[in-house]
């Protein structure tokens, strides 16, 4: 093989290895940018990974602080409650004390069943309340013509004659707004009320005798005027 033989198949040789070099660092290059997208893929994958994590912690927290607070809410509602069961209980049980009776009221008169115990002390009045009103039972007593049970909430009705005697309403007339009156019953103790109003109507006028109150009232009826007209006289409840 002559000098020029052996030129020209070193020459190959090095294109040959030239051509091996560029072609393994094409291969080299492409599996780099595979392998650092795959990398790139990786921790992009892993961050949102991460991030889902924190906030998924994030949310158990703020579930955990959520129910923390509502408890500490709900130990602060139910000590408060309990507080104003308390007072209210304590509240009862101090006016049950002061509206407590001295004596039963007595569960009749003269055969009569009776209701409750009207004491006036400005007309020395002190008189059994009958349960039902009749002609007859008025006779005897004053008695209960309309409304609520004794001291109840409501309008609780008596009427009586204007008679001149310790159970009757002959000197109702003479009371005045913001004399005292008590009611006593064997359920709910006795009451003290304040008059509040006087006044007089037609026979046939029944607006005194209406329910629409909040409260514990009471009114008292008696004929005026030759039986004419109606002396109201109007009480509320202390409180």
């Amino acid at each position: 093989m002559n000098r020029k033989q052996r030129r020209l198949n070193k020459m190959e040789n090095t294109k040959s290895k030239i051509k091996s070099i560029i072609r393994a660092f094409i291969i080299l290059f492409i599996l780099s940018i595979i392998f650092y997208m795959i990398y790139g893929w990786y921790k992009e994958s892993k961050i949102k990974i991460v991030k889902n994590i924190e906030t998924e912690l994030t949310k158990v927290e703020k579930q955990d602080n959520t129910e923390n607070i509502m408890k500490i809410i709900l130990e602060d509602e139910e000590q408060s409650n309990a507080e104003n069961s308390r007072k209210t209980n304590e509240s009862n049980s101090q006016k049950n004390k002061e509206n407590q009776l001295e004596e039963p009221v007595p569960n009749e008169y003269l055969g009569y069943k009776v209701s409750a115990m009207l004491e006036i002390p400005k007309l020395n009045i002190s008189s059994n309340v009958l349960e039902e009103y009749s002609k007859e039972g008025l006779e005897v007593c004053i008695s209960k013509f309309w409304g609520s049970n004794p001291n109840e909430i409501g309008n609780y009705c008596i009427a009586g004659h204007n008679y001149a005697r310790k159970n009757m309403f002959g000197y109702l007339g003479d009371l005045e707004i913001g004399d005292k009156i008590y009611l006593s019953d064997n359920k709910n103790g006795k009451f003290s009320y304040t008059i509040y109003d006087k006044y007089r109507i037609e026979a046939d006028d029944t607006s005194s005798l209406s329910q629409n109150t909040d409260r514990r009232e009471i009114t008292l009826i008696t004929c005026t005027s030759y039986s004419n007209k109606r002396l109201i006289i109007k009480a509320a409840e202390d409180i």
